[in-house]
């Protein structure tokens, strides 16, 4: 669905790779540009990838909010 995306979107392509590696090993890649995106849970995000963990509600918009906004300032990620 993500190559569709940005493929039918863009004039970039997209190249899947499935199976790729753990959450920890994806993450360190795009931190360091390795790779340019990769799908991820919210709840991975707030409880494995922020340090500290925040504590969130169960809304999903709000989760969604802390996830986003707690990625953009410890990593510089959007």
């Amino acid at each position: 669905m993500y190559k569709l995306l940005i493929e039918e979107n863009t004039s970039m392509t997209a190249t899947v790779k499935p199976n790729f590696g753990k959450t920890s090993f994806l993450y360190e890649a795009l931190k360091k540009g390795d790779i340019d995106i990769y799908p991820e849970f919210t709840g991975t995000v707030t409880e494995s990838l922020l340090q500290p963990s925040p504590k969130v509600s169960h809304e999903p918009e709000q989760v969604y909010q802390v996830a986003r906004d707690g990625i953009a300032k410890q990593d510089h990620l959007a």
